[in-house]
């Protein structure tokens, strides 16, 4: 499915000229391929079909000379999930149009796009499993998110795992990764092989204790800087079914091999999600361990958020992730509530210029008002310190929509969006008022 190394930067040359559909249709063509083999229910298809616009009073995000800006959009979310005896997959696939209305930005396409495929050739014992992602990233993590200022990424894992019994509790696996992840114009495409072994031993019917060691080596498309690397990881990783929840936990080394050098350093993962009650939930992650730009992009579970894509900085330096995220959600019917915060501390081992430590608080707030108006209010805060550069940025976006269902099909929605960045770098504040109309059509399938 991939080039050859030497016909690399060639093809990323031919995506640049299509760059909005390029590495979408490379994802979607290899998903769909897969997906044409389970069975897909009527209830395992949704559709999401959207028309609207915005209008903005400052469409470059600048200091000065702001401008004022409509925007109109278009765009659609499909969903489809399917199971058989011998596959099992998923791909969520999320499309918006944007057109600047006065040419302030070339008209641009926003794509969100996962899918994950297991083809079970032995049920329990030999699985091809396959990933995909495809997103837009932040070219430079300092500059504002405008279409200059966005790329697309995308990410494709593919591999064998193979499960062999030992004894009535135990068992060893074996699996591994070929890799690829190319970017939309940053020089870092690159391919990866990985291998892992673990032994696995069920210490009861909720619980399996694991010894783990993996593998990876990365290689570069193209013949400047850091060239290749790789990385080795040993440890120990439990999961468990508690009350009322699960926990997942792992605990050993990992070091990376890079230009003649090796940095090593703890991994440690915990995953706690717990039902409090009835209608609230809590969740709770901590996470340290070595990573590179295309699989930390492959690992994230949203890419693209309107004005903070994600934290990735497309650069070929692998670096160590230390994450703490908690999550606490209510669901009363008509009334809801989400509250999230996190820390996140990214420190790269060959060259630290992008070094930074965030801190992020979020709340949403939903309530229904009868059986056709409902209500949302949004608080996002964040603030990115990037330590060798001497910079720190602070943002605060609030939003406030007000939907209106107009059939079982239909709905309107209005929104007003207030962003502002306050940096103590020279001609880098700015502050966006957003007005958004939009139409919401979601047939019945």
């Amino acid at each position: 499915m991939e080039l050859p190394m030497s016909n690399a930067l060639a093809s990323k040359t031919k995506c640049r000229n299509v760059a909005s559909f390029c590495g979408l249709s490379r994802t979607l063509t290899f998903m769909v391929g897969l997906f044409g083999i389970p069975s897909v229910n009527a209830s395992d298809l949704s559709l999401e079909l959207r028309i609207g616009g915005y209008n903005t009073d400052n469409v470059g995000r600048t200091a000065a000379l702001e401008e004022d800006q409509t925007v109109l959009s278009a765009g659609t979310t499909v969903s489809v999930s399917g199971e058989t005896l011998r596959t099992e997959g998923g791909l969520v696939a999320d499309l918006d149009f944007l057109s600047f209305r006065d040419d302030a930005f070339d008209d641009e396409v926003l794509p969100e796009v996962r899918g994950d495929f297991t083809l079970k050739a032995l049920p329990d014992r030999v699985h091809w499993l396959t990933e995909a992602r495809y997103g837009v990233v932040r070219r430079s993590p300092l500059d504002a998110s405008t279409p200059e200022n966005r790329e697309l990424a995308s990410f494709v894992s593919t591999g064998p795992i193979v499960v062999i019994p030992v004894g009535s509790r135990s068992s060893l696996q074996l699996d591994s990764r070929f890799g690829a992840n190319t970017f939309e114009e940053s020089e870092t495409d690159s391919e990866s092989l990985s291998g892992g072994m673990s032994f696995n031993r069920a210490l009861s019917p909720r619980r399996t204790l694991s010894l783990r060691a993996t593998g990876q080596r990365v290689e570069y498309d193209t013949d400047f800087g850091l060239q290749d690397f790789e990385t080795y990881a040993a440890f120990l990783a439990l999961e468990s079914e508690i009350s009322r929840g699960s926990l997942t936990a792992q605990l050993g080394r990992n070091e990376v091999h890079a230009n003649g050098e090796t940095f090593s350093g703890t991994l440690a993962s915990i995953q706690l999600d717990r039902k409090l009650s009835a209608s609230s939930s809590l969740g709770v992650s901590v996470n340290q361990r070595y990573t590179d730009a295309g699989s930390y992009f492959g690992g994230l579970d949203t890419v693209f958020r309107p004005g903070l894509e994600s934290s990735v900085v497309p650069v070929r330096n692998p670096f160590e992730s230390r994450q703490l995220r908690a999550s606490y959600s209510y669901d009363k019917g008509r009334h809801s509530l989400t509250v999230n915060a996190g820390s996140s501390s990214f420190i790269y081992e060959t060259d630290n210029t992008f070094d930074s430590d965030r801190t992020e608080l979020g709340l949403s707030v939903t309530s229904e008002l009868g059986n056709s108006w409902s209500v949302r209010g949004r608080l996002r805060l964040e603030d990115r310190d990037f330590e060798t550069l001497d910079r720190n940025d602070t943002y605060a976006i609030a939003a406030l929509s007000v939907d209106r269902s107009l059939s079982r099909t239909l709905s309107i929605s209005l929104e007003y969006r207030y962003e502002d960045r306050d940096s103590d770098a020279d001609g880098q504040d700015y502050i966006e008022n957003r007005l958004t109309l939009q139409f919401r059509y979601t047939p019945e399938i």
